[in-house]
């Protein structure tokens, strides 16, 4: 029954994609040719309004179908051991030059003495904490404080996080936190945040969680949320370690 569910789901997953590439090549044919008329014609204000609209809404759409891509069709992973936290620190650095980012955002590193090794694909992984960066910054619109933190075993949450029985209690684990001081999530939103299209954000895709759920099941790994409406949330990722 679960190599049928797999099969399905194989499926179901090349047809999207397929359906996705469909779309993606005429909308980059259509946004080329709205720059090249933008650049070309002497507009008057309103006629660039509208040019301005229809290139930032197939951005946008782009940005569906790229995520849609992602989350129906993951590229092959390619784990090696890697420190965790030199891939925290330069998807940081990238975030910090992005638009999500301003002033009031305030991030705390992981400990820089720490030298924590993971078998990870080092370009999901970034991906992965992109995303979480992304989703803490959209809930701290008024500034606050995302914290990150790398630990080895993250033995207080076991017994939350995995049967008592399970054969990989016995591994020896990583465990990522992303803490955020934003406005949290209710028990109801908690329950379907992982699921695809599932956004409490405006003009979000919903994609964002439902691809690092699916990056941290192809590495073998969980992943669990804490929080509480008007004190923030903290995602935390268990991996297993190199």
């Amino acid at each position: 029954d679960q190599m049928k569910r797999f099969d399905k789901m194989a499926a179901i997953g090349l047809l999207a994609a397929g359906i996705a590439h469909e779309i993606r090549n005429p909308l980059a044919s259509l946004s080329g040719s709205i720059q090249m008329l933008k650049s070309e014609l002497t507009l008057d204000d309103r006629q660039q309004h509208l040019m301005d609209i229809t290139l930032r809404e197939s951005e946008r759409l782009n940005n569906l179908v790229t995520d849609f891509l992602l989350f129906a069709q993951p590229p092959q992973s390619h784990k090696l051991s890697w420190e965790i936290g030199i891939l925290i620190n330069e998807t940081i650095d990238l975030f910090l030059h992005s638009h999500s980012h301003h002033e009031g955002i305030e991030i705390i590193r992981p400990n820089s003495d720490q030298h924590l090794l993971a078998m990870v694909d080092p370009d999901q992984m970034k991906q992965v904490f992109w995303n979480l960066l992304m989703n803490a910054a959209q809930s701290l619109s008024e500034g606050g404080q995302i914290h990150i933190r790398v630990e080895k075993g993250g033995d207080a949450h076991w017994g939350k996080t995995f049967p008592l029985s399970s054969p990989t209690k016995d591994m020896e684990w990583l465990m990522v936190s992303v803490t955020d001081s934003g406005s949290g999530i209710s028990p109801q939103e908690k329950e379907k945040i992982f699921e695809p299209f599932f956004t409490t954000k405006e003009g979000g895709t919903g994609l964002g969680l439902s691809i690092v759920h699916k990056m941290i099941e192809h590495h073998n790994g969980v992943i669990k949320v804490e929080s509480e409406v008007g004190r923030g949330s903290t995602f935390m990722i268990f991996l297993p370690g190199a």
